[in-house]
């Protein structure tokens, strides 16, 4: 909000200006560098956060205080002999042989980039010099920098005070533009006559501490964070005469727990609530004086002056304060209709959920907001990223527009976007018109549109970001009543455009904000963004006027859902609910003389009852759907030993289904018996031959569990197939792609000359997942009643050598205890071979290569053929799919600098898989596959026929030692020819 300095003079009051501030001293931390010892860098500018590592390029930049990322991010010193130094990182890794290896590597600014990393090669020389500050020291980059353009320069923070560069007038994108110097009347950097730039404007930033790692950090990270609100104050506050003397009283009151010689997190969390009492009144001053603006309100103006009385008094009740002001202000503002002080950090200029620093990754619901994704409401980091939000959700400074309000903006991209909601509820209402006002930012990129159901919403209405003809309504919320702002979506990711909802409040509370999906279907587009980020906004500057009652919005919000509750009528249903939606529907009959008491009753009424009437007709439509299901398999398997029973069931159900008295409980269960009994039906029909019949989904072309839709980001399971993660069942693996959707665009000359131009499904459809970080992951089907004897399941499946390398991990098929691993044995050490492959019953290779030399042909591109046989035992029970992990064969997991020269791994393990198939193949359970019910797990031990140990499984005959669970030790011959 923008301060009111005028009316802030117009305030009479007496004020004491005696007091001086005294200079807080930064704690004391480091010293100059001293040969062989481990650092980390702390910056004088932001020293609440600390030194870390990217997780996409490994470059160091600044994150709150985390001891494992510091751990990873320390270098050790070393003076050169012309008195530089270098500084360097030391990686190990295991040898053939499991000796140590020790690779070396320089920090320094790689090149095509202005930013610090540690994965230079060759010394990189820096000189290091006193800085401006105390125990702090200058480094100049010297020879050796990957970029020489950096050479001369000194590091020092971006403009976002987050990462460390060496800004030079060459390169315009990364980390941030120009790094914060002078700039001509043209936005153009003023550069020296070599091209350099000068010294950036914020020469603080040039200021770093050596800090030893055996410091205790989380102590000094606490007194920092006091430290910077303390000086904050200093350097914010002092000099405004009307506050002055509230803010050194917050000083002196938290000044002795800054002083004391043994700081921890206690004497901060003390400190920091003495000083929070005084911000929070100061701020609920500035958003009073805004809502008063030039206005002469004597009773409001009167409690503005008391509460700053109140904050210059070191004996007041500062909370109480608070109370009394944000009670006159709602007062003020219910009478003078602009109601936008009664919501919580409408502009997002609070950071205090993001421990005061901008985010872009994952951060938590911004302050006085709340989230929800898939109807769940979320509360931390983790929540959010374990529904699924795992690129950048969170409040930052990158966003533009007229529209805009303050510095700061909230927003959200990832792949793929859930449901999605942020909110928050005002109460105490009266009930009426609303218009509430927002800036939107839904910008398209180069490849293409990304627009799909972003809308500002408030109660039951919404606004739709572009036109109405530019929606499926089909695919809309029809819970709500919406219109269209009919905006056009710019290729942007900056431009906030103004939007407004008109809204009824009819219980005395309004709740507003934002919602999104992923669905780009809704939106009138046939594939979604190649980029991924569909549904994706940002958001600010929230407004909220209280207008003249509009009867023609009430009465639209009471025919909506008329129309609604008459059309969903004419669905099945359960008979008493219908009997009753359809009273209420006869009860009411309202126009625009109707009252605004008159209206909210009636549409109340329906409105409730349609929720209920709408969970009913879904419930018997799904019912419906398995019937339709049913009676087409008793049609194919009419011959089935179960067929009789089955053709009972199904009546006995269908007069359920007629009746309509069962609730949703009772129908669920008819359901689940349905399903039960069709797959009891294949299973007595099971005869010699092709039995893919008894699969779920086999070629995933039913995507009714992600919205109908195909998707490039992370999404439910495929309809069918069980998912476990790490070994737990999951709905999806977050933070990629893990959907079903129609593949890639390739161009891959085959061998009889013709070209592919899209990968080889069945059907439409394949299902795959693409993660940095791969988890362990299963996507498998599990039936029990498997007539006895001898298998065989088929899949293709893509495995592909892209800018990670070779995406060759454990990528596998599995039937039962028999496994089929993708490539050839060479490909799979004992580093990597997973348990199940070690302990199988039957071991095969499907033989393919990933290599360099095939990128883009067919081997890189195409799905390929993979094949296991197994057995089914006396139990009658086959669980079949896909298993992989991230785990290549030098034992490096994805996500990790491989030692062994495969780079970073980020997204070794990915896969797409389709077109399963099933055969019965003899009714003799094989006895060269034993049927194994248990799963034995351990690291195993790989010899050579002669006792040498071995570090994968090699031609010839391998002998494997399996430690057991119980302490025994298990022999097995593994044959590779």
């Amino acid at each position: 909000m923008k301060k009111n300095y005028a009316k802030q003079a117009l305030l009479a009051l007496a004020l004491v200006t005696s007091v001086s501030a005294s200079a807080i001293e930064f704690p004391a931390i480091g010293g100059a560098p001293e040969d062989g010892k481990v650092y980390i860098l702390t910056s004088r500018s932001n020293p609440s956060n600390f030194w870390t590592r990217t997780s996409w390029d490994g470059a160091f930049y600044l994150q709150p205080y985390n001891a494992d990322n510091i751990k990873n991010s320390a270098f050790k010193a070393v003076k050169n002999d012309d008195n530089t130094w270098s500084f360097t990182i030391d990686v190990d890794s295991k040898g053939e042989n499991e000796e140590t290896i020790t690779t070396t590597y320089f920090v320094g600014i790689p090149s095509g980039t202005d930013n610090l990393n540690a994965n230079l090669e060759e010394p990189v020389k820096w000189e290091v010099t006193e800085g401006d500050y105390p125990g702090f020291y200058k480094l100049k980059a010297g020879e050796g920098q990957g970029n020489e353009k950096t050479i001369g320069g000194y590091l020092h923070l971006n403009n976002g005070n987050e990462f460390a560069v060496i800004s030079e007038s060459s390169n315009y994108w990364f980390p941030d533009y120009y790094g914060g110097v002078q700039k001509n009347e043209y936005d153009e950097p003023i550069t020296d006559e070599n091209g350099y730039l000068p010294v950036p404007l914020n020469t603080i930033s040039q200021n770093w501490a050596f800090v030893e790692t055996t410091t205790n950090l989380a102590s000094f990270n606490q007194k920092v964070r006091l430290y910077s609100l303390l000086q904050g104050i200093e350097d914010n506050y002092l000099e405004d005469d009307m506050y002055k003397e509230g803010f050194q009283n917050a000083i002196n009151a938290a000044l002795p727990y800054y002083q004391k010689a043994e700081f921890d997190e206690t004497d901060y969390e003390a400190a920091a609530a003495i000083i929070k009492h005084y911000t929070d009144l100061y701020d609920e001053i500035q958003k009073a004086l805004e809502l008063l603006g030039n206005d002469n309100d004597a009773t409001f103006t009167d409690a503005i002056n008391n509460a700053v009385s109140s904050f210059n008094n070191a004996n007041a009740d500062l909370d109480a304060a608070v109370s009394t002001l944000k009670a006159a202000e709602e007062a003020y503002a219910k009478g003078s209709g602009d109601l936008t002080v009664l919501g919580t950090n409408m502009s997002f200029e609070d950071l205090s959920a993001q421990n005061g620093s901008q985010s872009s990754g994952i951060a938590a619901p911004p302050t006085g907001w709340n989230v929800f994704i898939k109807g769940k409401q979320v509360t931390t980091v983790d929540e959010i990223k374990a529904a699924g939000i795992t690129a950048w959700h969170g409040v930052n400074d990158d966003s533009e527009g007229e529209t805009k309000d303050g510095n700061l903006s909230f927003g959200i991209w990832n792949g793929g976007i859930p449901e999605y909601e942020i909110s928050q509820t005002i109460s105490g209402l009266e009930n009426g018109t609303y218009i509430i006002r927002a800036a939107l930012m839904v910008g398209a990129n180069g490849s293409g549109s990304r627009r799909t159901t972003q809308r500002i919403f408030g109660n039951l209405n919404s606004t739709y970001f572009a036109s109405q003809d530019e929606y499926d309504e089909t695919r809309l919320d029809q819970s709500e009543v919406y219109r269209f702002a009919e905006l056009v979506e710019p290729i942007t990711d900056r431009q906030m455009q103004e939007m407004s909802v008109e809204a009824l409040v009819y219980d005395g509370t309004l709740t507003f904000g934002v919602r999104t999906n992923g669905d780009y279907a809704a939106a009138l587009r046939d594939n979604g963004n190649g980029a991924g980020g569909d549904g994706w906004f940002k958001v600010d500057n929230f407004r909220i006027e209280k207008t003249e009652f509009s009867s023609d919005n009430a009465v639209a919000i009471y025919v909506h859902f008329a129309e609604a509750l008459e059309q969903l009528l004419n669905n099945k249903m359960g008979t008493s609910i219908y009997k009753e939606a359809r009273n209420i529907l006869e009860q009411y009959e309202i126009n625009n003389k109707s009252t605004l008491e008159q209206i909210i009753t009636a549409f109340t009424a329906i409105k409730n009852i349609y929720a209920e009437a709408k969970r009913s007709a879904d419930v018997y439509s799904e019912l419906k759907a398995a019937l339709v299901k049913s009676e087409e398999n008793l049609k194919i398997y009419e011959h089935s030993a179960s067929a009789n029973s089955f053709e009972d069931l199904f009546y006995d159900i269908y007069d359920i289904y007629e009746e309509g008295n069962a609730n949703e409980e009772q129908i669920k269960a008819c359901i689940k018996q349905l399903e039960d009994g069709i797959e009891q039906l294949k299973a007595t029909a099971i005869a010699l031959g092709d039995i893919t019949f008894v699969l779920k989904n086999p070629s995933f072309e039913d995507l009714s569990n992600q919205n109908d839709i195909p998707d490039s980001g992370a999404q439910n399971a495929p309809k069918g197939w069980n998912l476990y993660v790490d070994g737990e069942a999951a709905q999806t693996v977050s933070g990629g792609w893990c959907a079903i959707n129609k593949g890639d665009n390739i161009s891959v000359t085959l061998d009889n000359g013709t070209e592919a131009t899209k990968q080889p499904t069945d059907g439409e459809y394949l299902w795959g997942i693409w993660n940095e970080n791969i988890p362990e992951v299963e996507l498998s089907q599990t039936f029990m009643n498997m007539p006895p004897g001898t298998y065989t399941l088929k899949a293709d499946v893509m495995v592909e050598y892209n800018w990670a390398n070779d995406n060759t991990t454990t990528q596998r098929i599995f039937a039962n205890n028999c496994v089929q691993m993708w490539g050839t044995p060479e490909a799979y050490s004992e580093l990597n071979m997973p348990a199940d492959a070690i302990n199988a019953a039957e071991l095969t290779y499907a033989g393919h290569i990933c290599t360099n030399g095939l990128m883009g042909d067919a081997n890189s591109s195409l799905l390929h053929p993979m094949s296991v046989t197994f057995g089914v035992g006396p139990d009658s029970t086959m669980t079949i799919g896909f298993r992989t992990n991230g785990i290549n064969i030098n034992g490096v997991k994805n996500g990790e600098d491989d030692p062994n020269g495969d780079g970073n791994l980020r997204g070794q393990g990915w896969f797409k898989v389709d077109n399963f198939r099933l055969s019965y193949d003899s009714e003799e359970i094989p006895t060269s596959i034993a049927y194994i019910r248990e799963k034995t797990v351990t690291t195993s031990e790989i010899y050579d026929i002669n006792g040498m140990r071995q570090t994968k499984l090699r031609k010839g005959i391998n002998i494997v030692r399996l430690p057991q669970a119980d302490g025994s030790l298990k022999i097995k011959k593994v044959i590779i020819k």
